[in-house]
Protein backbone atom coordinates (compact mmCIF):
# COMPACT_ATOMS: atom_id res chain seq x y z
CA UNK A 1 0.00 0.00 0.00
CA UNK A 2 2.86 2.66 0.42
CA UNK A 3 3.00 3.17 -3.52
CA UNK A 4 -0.95 3.53 -3.12
CA UNK A 5 -0.31 6.01 -0.29
CA UNK A 6 2.59 7.73 -2.35
CA UNK A 7 0.31 8.25 -5.46
CA UNK A 8 -3.05 10.08 -3.12
CA UNK A 9 0.08 11.79 -1.68
CA UNK A 10 1.08 13.24 -4.64
CA UNK A 11 4.65 11.94 -3.98
CA UNK A 12 4.84 9.94 -7.49
CA UNK A 13 2.70 10.41 -10.76
CA UNK A 14 1.98 6.75 -11.53
CA UNK A 15 2.39 3.20 -9.89
CA UNK A 16 2.49 -0.18 -11.01
CA UNK A 17 0.65 -2.37 -8.31
CA UNK A 18 -0.82 -4.79 -7.50
CA UNK A 19 -5.26 -4.74 -7.71
CA UNK A 20 -6.47 -5.14 -4.26
CA UNK A 21 -9.84 -3.41 -4.47
CA UNK A 22 -8.67 -1.08 -1.75
CA UNK A 23 -8.15 1.49 -4.64
CA UNK A 24 -10.26 4.34 -3.62
CA UNK A 25 -9.35 7.47 -4.94
CA UNK A 26 -7.39 6.05 -7.64
CA UNK A 27 -7.69 5.31 -11.43
CA UNK A 28 -6.90 1.52 -12.77
CA UNK A 29 -6.12 0.52 -15.77
CA UNK A 30 -5.42 -3.74 -15.78
CA UNK A 31 -1.56 -3.98 -17.34
CA UNK A 32 -2.58 -7.82 -17.07
CA UNK A 33 -4.16 -10.83 -15.09
CA UNK A 34 -2.72 -13.76 -14.09
CA UNK A 35 -3.64 -16.96 -12.14
CA UNK A 36 -1.88 -18.14 -9.23
CA UNK A 37 0.26 -21.37 -9.74
CA UNK A 38 2.18 -23.49 -7.52
CA UNK A 39 5.59 -24.33 -7.77
CA UNK A 40 7.11 -27.66 -6.36
CA UNK A 41 10.26 -29.76 -6.15
CA UNK A 42 10.56 -31.72 -9.36
CA UNK A 43 10.18 -35.05 -7.68
CA UNK A 44 7.44 -33.97 -6.10
CA UNK A 45 4.62 -36.51 -6.62
CA UNK A 46 2.77 -33.75 -7.32
CA UNK A 47 5.25 -32.34 -9.81
CA UNK A 48 4.36 -33.76 -13.50
CA UNK A 49 0.64 -32.88 -13.00
CA UNK A 50 -1.43 -30.75 -15.58
CA UNK A 51 -3.07 -28.86 -12.32
CA UNK A 52 -3.31 -29.50 -8.75
CA UNK A 53 -5.96 -28.51 -6.30
CA UNK A 54 -4.95 -26.41 -3.14
CA UNK A 55 -6.61 -29.05 -0.70
CA UNK A 56 -4.37 -31.72 -2.55
CA UNK A 57 -1.47 -29.39 -0.77
CA UNK A 58 -3.36 -28.96 2.33
CA UNK A 59 -0.76 -31.39 5.03
CA UNK A 60 2.10 -29.94 2.77
CA UNK A 61 4.68 -27.46 3.88
CA UNK A 62 3.70 -23.99 2.54
CA UNK A 63 6.33 -21.19 1.89
CA UNK A 64 5.05 -18.22 1.70
CA UNK A 65 6.69 -14.61 0.10
CA UNK A 66 6.69 -12.22 3.05
CA UNK A 67 6.02 -9.29 0.74
CA UNK A 68 2.22 -7.97 0.72
CA UNK A 69 0.26 -9.06 -1.01
CA UNK A 70 1.27 -12.76 -1.08
CA UNK A 71 0.39 -13.80 2.34
CA UNK A 72 -2.67 -12.37 2.29
CA UNK A 73 -3.52 -13.99 -1.06
CA UNK A 74 -2.25 -17.30 0.18
CA UNK A 75 -4.53 -16.85 3.15
CA UNK A 76 -7.96 -16.22 1.31
CA UNK A 77 -7.16 -18.62 -1.49
CA UNK A 78 -6.31 -21.50 0.63
CA UNK A 79 -8.93 -20.78 2.87
CA UNK A 80 -11.56 -20.41 -0.17
CA UNK A 81 -10.90 -24.36 -0.87
CA UNK A 82 -11.60 -25.02 3.00
CA UNK A 83 -7.90 -25.71 3.71
CA UNK A 84 -6.26 -23.64 6.50
CA UNK A 85 -2.74 -23.23 5.24
CA UNK A 86 0.39 -25.17 6.77
CA UNK A 87 3.03 -22.26 6.53
CA UNK A 88 6.40 -23.88 7.42
CA UNK A 89 8.57 -20.71 6.31
CA UNK A 90 8.11 -17.16 5.69
CA UNK A 91 10.78 -14.99 3.91
CA UNK A 92 11.45 -11.25 2.60
CA UNK A 93 13.44 -12.81 -0.49
CA UNK A 94 11.65 -14.56 -3.87
CA UNK A 95 14.68 -16.43 -4.77
CA UNK A 96 14.56 -18.01 -0.90
CA UNK A 97 10.96 -19.16 -1.86
CA UNK A 98 12.16 -20.50 -4.70
CA UNK A 99 15.45 -21.90 -3.44
CA UNK A 100 13.49 -23.65 -0.37
CA UNK A 101 11.26 -24.83 -2.70
CA UNK A 102 13.94 -26.54 -5.12
CA UNK A 103 15.34 -28.47 -2.12
CA UNK A 104 12.05 -30.26 -1.53
CA UNK A 105 11.15 -28.21 2.03
CA UNK A 106 7.90 -27.25 0.68
CA UNK A 107 5.70 -25.56 -1.92
CA UNK A 108 4.59 -22.26 -2.71
CA UNK A 109 1.72 -19.91 -4.17
CA UNK A 110 2.98 -17.44 -6.78
CA UNK A 111 1.76 -15.23 -9.91
CA UNK A 112 4.63 -14.12 -11.45
CA UNK A 113 6.66 -16.08 -13.98
CA UNK A 114 9.79 -16.59 -14.36
CA UNK A 115 11.73 -16.51 -17.46
CA UNK A 116 13.42 -19.58 -16.18
CA UNK A 117 12.74 -23.13 -14.72
CA UNK A 118 15.69 -22.83 -12.33
CA UNK A 119 16.45 -21.02 -9.07
CA UNK A 120 19.54 -19.05 -9.06
CA UNK A 121 21.92 -21.90 -8.05
CA UNK A 122 20.53 -23.91 -11.35
CA UNK A 123 18.29 -26.57 -9.25
CA UNK A 124 15.27 -27.12 -11.21
CA UNK A 125 11.92 -26.21 -10.17
CA UNK A 126 8.26 -27.50 -11.33
CA UNK A 127 5.65 -24.67 -11.78
CA UNK A 128 1.78 -26.43 -11.57
CA UNK A 129 -1.04 -24.91 -12.50
CA UNK A 130 -3.68 -24.58 -9.59
CA UNK A 131 -7.22 -26.52 -10.52
CA UNK A 132 -9.28 -25.01 -8.51
CA UNK A 133 -11.27 -21.43 -9.70
CA UNK A 134 -9.14 -18.60 -8.51
CA UNK A 135 -9.85 -15.06 -9.23
CA UNK A 136 -7.20 -13.83 -11.77
CA UNK A 137 -4.69 -11.25 -9.91
CA UNK A 138 -4.41 -8.11 -11.70
CA UNK A 139 -1.59 -6.17 -12.00
CA UNK A 140 -2.29 -2.18 -12.90
CA UNK A 141 -0.98 1.46 -13.57
CA UNK A 142 -2.72 4.24 -11.23
CA UNK A 143 -2.53 7.28 -10.54
CA UNK A 144 -4.80 9.53 -7.98
CA UNK A 145 -8.11 10.13 -9.32
CA UNK A 146 -7.63 14.04 -9.12
CA UNK A 147 -3.94 14.14 -10.96
CA UNK A 148 -4.08 14.89 -14.80
CA UNK A 149 -1.52 11.94 -16.03
CA UNK A 150 1.25 13.80 -17.50
CA UNK A 151 2.55 13.14 -21.07
CA UNK A 152 5.38 11.13 -19.65
CA UNK A 153 3.34 8.96 -17.45
CA UNK A 154 0.66 8.41 -20.73
CA UNK A 155 3.34 7.34 -22.41
CA UNK A 156 5.07 4.67 -19.94
CA UNK A 157 1.38 3.32 -19.41
CA UNK A 158 0.94 2.56 -22.55
CA UNK A 159 4.32 1.07 -22.96
CA UNK A 160 3.27 -1.03 -20.38
CA UNK A 161 0.52 -2.51 -21.63
CA UNK A 162 2.01 -3.25 -25.01
CA UNK A 163 5.23 -4.58 -23.67
CA UNK A 164 4.59 -6.58 -20.25
CA UNK A 165 3.90 -10.17 -20.90
CA UNK A 166 0.47 -11.68 -20.26
CA UNK A 167 -0.13 -14.26 -17.83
Amino acid sequence: MRTAQALLDGACDLGLLYETGAETGLTCTTVRASRPYVILSPGHPLAGRDAVSLTELADEPLIVYAAPPAPANADRWMRGVGVKPNIRYRTSSIEAVRTLVARGLGYSLLIQRWPTATNFEGLPLASVPIGDPLEEVRVVIAHATTVTPTRRSRAFARYARETLPHG
